[in-house]
């Protein structure tokens, strides 16, 4: 989900984004879906936002460099 979302044309993603169009493993259900967002919002990848309606789920994504580990052979 990390990598989709680096990809995320927006600035913020909301939950039903998420059911809608994150990878299907991760909106295979509502409860791994908000799960999965919370564990990166631990992270600092996600950043939960206020809302006016109650129940509604906004992140605002903290983009930053992915680094990956070199493994020598």
């Amino acid at each position: 989900m990390l990598d989709w979302l680096m990809r995320w044309p927006h600035e913020t993603v909301s939950s039903k984004q998420i059911y809608q169009y994150a990878p299907r493993a991760v909106r295979s259900n509502r409860e791994t879906a908000i799960k999965t967002a919370e564990i990166l919002e631990q992270h600092g990848w996600l950043s939960r936002r206020k809302t006016k309606t109650r129940g509604w789920r906004v992140w605002e994504i903290m983009r930053r460099p992915v680094v990956f580990p070199s493994v020598e052979g």
